[in-house]
C-alpha cells in the first residue's frame, strides 16, 4: 500500500499543512508518548518532541503551534493517524 492508498483510508490529505487541533479531551502526552514510541524516529527527533512537549505544557506556545511544529518535527500523515489513533483508543476505553 503506497502513502496516498493510506491517507485516503485515513480520510487525510498528504498535502495539507497542519493538522487541525486534538479533539477536545484528548490529552497531549498521551499523542506525544504515542509519537516517541515511534521506531520511526531518530534519537534527535525524539529529543525535540520532548522539548516541543515541555514548551506547550509550559504554556509557552499555543495549541496551534505546538501541532505545527509536531507536523514540522515528524510529517503531517503521522500525526494525523497519531490523532486517530489516540481518538479510537480513547473512544473504546469510554
Amino acid at each position: 500500500m503506497d502513502i496516498e492508498a493510506i491517507a485516503a483510508s485515513l480520510g487525510v490529505s498528504t498535502s495539507a499543512p497542519a493538522p487541525a487541533p486534538a479533539p477536545v479531551g484528548l490529552d497531549v502526552r498521551v499523542v506525544v508518548e504515542r509519537l516517541h514510541q515511534d521506531p520511526d524516529l531518530t534519537p534527535q527527533q525524539q529529543k525535540a518532541l520532548m522539548e516541543i512537549c515541555q514548551t506547550y505544557m509550559s504554556k509557552t506556545i499555543d495549541k496551534t503551534t505546538f501541532y505545527r511544529k509536531l507536523v514540522k518535527l515528524v510529517g503531517n500523515l503521522k500525526v494525523r493517524a497519531t490523532l486517530v489513533a489516540c481518538t479510537m483508543d480513547d473512544a473504546q476505553a469510554d
